[in-house]
């Protein structure tokens, strides 16, 4: 598929075989991947412990040592709001 890179530019027309050849496995490939290969977006718990894993913090440290309501929202009993997500 690299090669078909190579005889194409931004000058090709829309006529050009290599053109129409790419464009059909393309599509075929992003049809492929849609079924067996789907991408899910991560869920809001998984943001939060990627979060804290990059910023090396643990619950207590997220917490300020106050009362573990992070645990709450970490095993997912409830949502945080959007004041405690920018907290």
């Amino acid at each position: 598929m690299f090669l078909y890179y190579l005889l194409i530019s931004d000058n090709t027309l829309l006529t050009d075989k290599n053109l129409i050849e790419l464009d059909s496995l393309s599509e075929f490939v992003l049809k492929y991947e849609d079924e067996h290969c789907p991408i899910k977006y991560p869920s809001l718990i998984y943001m939060i412990k990627l979060r804290m894993y990059e910023m090396e913090l643990n619950q207590m440290k997220l917490s300020g040592g106050g009362p573990l309501r992070c645990s709450d929202y970490l095993i997912g009993r409830c949502e945080p709001t959007l004041k405690v997500l920018k907290a």
